[in-house]
């Protein structure tokens, strides 16, 4: 996608979609409705952090908590499913986040 100027062509796209339609009056017109509930173009994000730069359970022989790690002997955490309710916010879309090894984990949860 970004090799072939994906995000180049999506920014034109919007562009021209914002210039032929009337978005601002179609962005208030769903935000009023009662089907959405004023919730039709909102998004909550939260985000864990690093999982290994959160603090370990203390361990009985040990007076310091280290980090979590994401190896344990011959165990290796690869992937962190994680995600918060949204309900009390009233968002329609849920994503929540956290960096494993590295590398962003995302949960994307919307609204049933």
């Amino acid at each position: 996608f970004v090799s072939s100027d994906g995000p180049v062509h999506a920014v034109r796209v919007f562009d021209f979609a914002m210039t032929i339609s009337d978005m601002n009056n179609l962005v208030d017109l769903t935000a009023r409705s009662k089907d959405s509930q004023g919730r039709a173009y909102s998004a909550g994000i939260s985000n864990n952090g690093v999982y290994e730069r959160q603090a370990a359970v203390k361990r009985d022989d040990t007076s310091e908590r280290g980090n979590i790690q994401i190896k344990h002997g011959k165990y290796e955490v690869l992937d962190v499913f994680y995600g918060t309710p949204h309900s009390r916010s009233g968002c329609l879309y849920s994503v929540s986040t956290i960096t494993v090894d590295g590398s962003m984990k995302l949960t994307f949860n919307p609204a049933s």
